[in-house]
């Protein structure tokens, strides 16, 4: 992950979840929400929280 949008509550949030500059996401699934794994956790995000993370393809 590259950078985080929104407000401070809003990153705080995700950085809580493992959303962090330096993290690895993998995406399981997009339907509707956006299923997401970082290191052993998974969880889904809707679509307007998953556009406010910027990532670097690789």
């Amino acid at each position: 992950m590259v950078r985080l949008a929104g407000d401070n509550s809003f990153q705080n949030r995700l950085r809580e979840m493992g959303i962090v500059e330096s993290a690895q996401i993998s995406v399981l699934n997009v339907n509707g929400s956006v299923h997401c794994q970082v290191k052993d956790s998974r969880f889904g995000l809707s679509r307007a929280a998953a556009e406010e993370v910027f990532v670097e393809l690789g």
